[in-house]
């Protein structure tokens, strides 16, 4: 069963990961370095699995036609492929 993190250990987690984009000074005190915080972190998942999922999938398509690449002559996994190894 998954533990609720709370609200507020998730803005400061936010916090702390802007503060690193940012390359603001100390962002790791934003963080909850605890074993429990380490756990808690992977709730991150969760939080973060649709919005990605739909930005893949937006990202497919608009590719598709601009392109005029046929669904089937550019299947998902070598989509998805390329665009890990960055080509």
């Amino acid at each position: 069963m998954l533990m609720r993190v709370p609200h507020a250990e998730i803005k400061r987690s936010l916090d702390g990961a802007l503060a690193i984009l940012f390359n603001k000074p100390n962002p790791l005190s934003n963080f909850n370095l605890t074993p429990q915080g380490f756990w808690n972190s992977f709730h991150a998942f969760f939080l973060l699995i649709a919005p990605i999922g739909l930005a893949a999938l937006t990202d497919r398509t608009f590719f598709i036609e601009r392109f005029e690449v046929a669904l089937a002559e550019f299947p998902s996994f070598l989509f998805f492929a390329t665009r890990y190894a960055g080509l």
